[in-house]
This record gives C-alpha cells, structure tokens and sequence, in this order.
C-alpha cells in the first residue's frame, strides 16, 4: 500500500507500507540515492583518472587496472557517505569494523565487474578496433559500461552497512 503522507515539519513524502508494519520513505531514499550518485560522482573521477593513467601509461591490463584504481575511490565514496548520507540508526558496529566489510565486499564486486570488463574487453576488441574514437578507448568505454552495476550495488550495501547494522 501507497500512501502521501504530510506532518508540520516536512512538506508531503511517500511511503509505502507493507503488512507487517514495516514502512519505507521513498522520497528519503531517491534523496539519499542522489547524493550518493554525486559523491560516487566524485569517486568515480578519482577512479577514472588512476585507472587512464595505469592503462594508458603503464600499460597495466583492464582486469588489474580496474582493481587498483578502485582503491583510493572506495575509501572517497564510504567516508564521505557513512558521515554525510546515510545516518546510522544502530551503533552496534564501529566504523572501522564497517569499512573492513565494506572492503571486502568491494574486493569480491571488483573481481566480478573486472572480469566482466575485461571479458567485455577482449569480445569488443577485434570489432571495434577500427572504430577510430571506440577502438583506440575501449578500455574506457569498458569501465563506463560496468560502473552502473557497481553504483547500484554500492548504495544498497552502504545503506545496508550504516543503517542496519
């Protein structure tokens, strides 16, 4: 069930309820979705630019170029998340006890998505390699295809690991 809800502090939101009682706030989820695209925004440039670097220059492969360009971006994006976007509710867990699941998380999704970018590397390669602009920047187009994967991803565990636990 649906319902628009308003109260004397806030202007109308949404929020759906379920049968056991349970209710969600949607609007406080799109908000907080959000802001965490622009604060993944920002890791995603930090990402970006290591990852160009250590292909472009280093001549490092996408599987291993993708992994260590993740680093410095993943601690960005739960930092700045766990303090500014999503407010815990329980404090049973430290911080440092959530980042080290955070990392782990994010190493088992970085094996996945680089796998997948550089299998999406190696397919793509022999057909788009006379393509003047994609040919000479697939490795780029790559990591622009799986970074939606792990944007989704990445919310929902970060609001699972500030918020539930």
């Amino acid at each position: 069930m649906v319902g628009l809800k308003s109260n004397k502090y806030s202007r109308n939101y949404i929020i759906i309820w379920f049968g056991d009682g349970k209710r969600i706030d949607m609007k406080k989820i799109i908000r907080q979705f959000l802001s965490f695209i622009a604060v993944s925004g920002v890791g995603f440039i930090i990402d970006f630019s290591v990852y160009y670097y250590l292909t472009a220059f280093v001549r490092i492969p996408v599987i291993f170029a993708n992994m260590m360009s993740a680093i410095p971006s993943i601690t960005w994006v739960f930092l700045f998340s766990t303090r500014k976007i999503f407010q815990a509710t329980r404090h049973t867990w430290s911080i440092g006890l959530k980042y080290a699941l955070y990392l782990g998380y994010q190493a088992l999704l970085l094996v996945i998505v680089s796998s997948l970018a550089q299998w999406m590397y190696n397919i793509l390669l022999p057909h788009v390699f006379d393509i003047w602009l994609i040919g000479r920047n697939l490795n780029l187009v790559c990591k622009c295809m799986i970074t939606p994967i792990t944007m989704v991803c990445n919310f929902l565990v970060m609001k699972f690991l500030t918020e539930r636990i």
